[in-house]
């Protein structure tokens, strides 16, 4: 797989997950504006209103589960794109090698410097860098300060119940 293809690959993987958040941002809306007309219809009939559902408290356990969530994401998207790039590497091509010798003779670069870019393009491999996996890095350190907080919230908290 070239280099182009792991782009689009990871292109089609970048718009996807942004149309996933967009739709479940757009579900979120429609049930807050359902809830809103319930409640104005509600008031309109003289009826009493509903009660709001109660977010959960703000125990220590909620920063646990959080940052597990955060933690593994990003362990998934590490993986995955650890994964793509493992499958998308290949050796440069002869093609491309060919390629960029006639353009840098096209340049004016001499004989030697052409043998010099063919003789260390020999290793070199094209397709997505491994440190793409490198992004999952952000969502598992978001995960970690979770689980910090939440360590540190349950040591104060349990003085506080010891009482």
């Amino acid at each position: 797989m070239s280099g182009e293809t792991a782009f689009h690959g990871m292109l089609i993987f970048v718009v996807a997950f942004l149309a996933f958040l967009a739709v479940i941002f757009f579900l979120r809306h429609r049930e807050a504006m359902s809830r809103h007309q319930e409640r104005l219809a509600a008031i309109d009939k003289g009826i009493s209103v509903p009660v709001a559902e109660t977010r959960p408290s703000r125990s220590p356990r909620i920063y646990l589960l959080r940052g597990l969530q955060w933690f593994f994401v990003g362990v998934g998207i590490s993986l995955v794109l650890l994964s793509i790039s493992t499958a998308s590497r290949e050796p440069i091509s002869l093609a491309s090698k060919l390629s960029m010798a006639q353009m840098l003779k096209a340049q004016g670069a001499s004989e030697a410097q052409i043998a010099e870019y063919m003789k260390s393009a020999a290793g070199e491999m094209e397709g997505m860098p491994y440190s793409a996996a490198s992004i999952g890095l952000v969502p598992m350190s978001v995960g970690l300060a979770y689980l910090i907080f939440y360590r540190k919230e349950s040591e104060i908290a349990e003085p506080r119940e010891a009482k």
